[in-house]
């Protein structure tokens, strides 16, 4: 599998966020893309990574878990990673929390999995 850019694994985020609705100030699918992705003065990767509506139609505002009772307390097991944690969040906060934490260069590959 051919190495992805941190450039190009943006460029899928972002069109992925727009096949899946996502509009940059009102714009239409074409201007959102042209000024995301080829504009000289568009935001920065990390704001558009960390956008709420853009992060919501990338990662989708669902919940993708289940629920286990350990220790007397509710805990739901993510899709994610398989551990019981006490999670009540949709899809796009979990993931935001998880690229919250992480360096630049790894949000790109945690990303690259989701694409």
């Amino acid at each position: 599998m051919k190495k992805l850019t941190n450039q190009q694994i943006y460029e899928k985020y972002i069109k992925k966020a727009v096949k899946n609705g996502y509009r940059y100030n009102s714009h239409d699918k074409n201007e959102t893309l042209s000024w995301l992705i080829d504009d000289y003065e568009r935001p920065s990767c990390s704001e558009m990574i960390f956008n709420i509506e853009c992060a919501k139609a990338f990662w989708g505002e669902g919940k993708e878990s289940g629920i286990s009772v350990y220790d007397g307390q509710e805990y739901e097991i993510t899709l994610f990673n398989k551990n019981p944690i006490y999670l009540n969040k949709t899809n796009w906060q979990y993931h935001l929390q998880q690229l919250a934490i992480l360096t630049n260069d790894d949000r790109f590959q945690y990303i690259k999995k989701y694409l």
